[in-house]
């Protein structure tokens, strides 16, 4: 669930994780299908938009994701492994996705993130106290309402805008005409000779 603030930024709340499993280690302990919770909280940001121009009938579309993340699930006992109670783990996480636009609401997403947080297999892990995750989800999402986001080149009445360059353009042609008046009235004054005759 998120909220687009703009054609270039959102933010998103995400739930995910279910197993996680973990290759032999230093001390011979390995597991696999452990059952965790993950919570996580990212800034979003549409690259093609924020390097180019929004163009609502875009089809692909990749952005950058990242914040921090939350860990649910077993504790794990250091000296036996074994496992008890809960135990909630704080990190950060961050990603590339990509996604297909279906049509204005439904679009199918790619997305690889990779996280830092505590290892949730404990101290039977190589790297407990900051243990590098990785993710793959290949999903849907639904925008409510659809993307109404208006292309900066629609954000102004161009009717009014033409009929005010075409009113300066009129205005300047004017000027150069009397401007050509002016220069052609001093070239003929210049070329006259007045003679003055006193009689006495």
């Amino acid at each position: 669930m998120g909220k687009l603030v703009n054609p270039v930024l959102g933010f998103r709340g995400q739930l995910g994780g279910l197993w996680y499993s973990l290759d032999q280690q230093d001390s011979q302990y390995h597991d696999y299908c452990v059952k965790a919770v993950d919570v996580n909280a990212d800034a979003m940001v549409n690259l093609i938009n924020l390097f180019g121009t929004y163009n609502p009938d875009r089809k692909f579309d990749f952005y950058l994701f990242g914040g921090p993340s939350l860990n649910v699930s077993r504790k794990v006992d250091s000296q036996t492994y074994n496992r008890h109670g809960l135990k909630l783990r704080v990190g950060a996480s961050a990603g590339l996705g990509a996604a297909y636009s279906i049509n204005k609401k439904w679009a199918v997403n790619l997305e690889g993130r990779f996280g830092v947080t505590p290892s949730i297999f404990g101290m039977a892990s190589n790297h407990p106290h900051s243990e590098v995750t990785n993710h793959w989800t290949l999903g849907t999402t639904y925008t409510f309402g659809g993307k109404k986001f208006i292309p900066v080149c629609n954000a102004f009445d161009k009717d009014a805008m033409n009929d005010e360059i075409n009113k300066y353009r009129s205005e300047l042609a004017q000027t150069q005409a009397d401007l050509a008046q002016a220069k052609s009235a001093l070239a003929n004054a210049e070329g006259k000779t007045v003679e003055v005759t006193k009689e006495v």
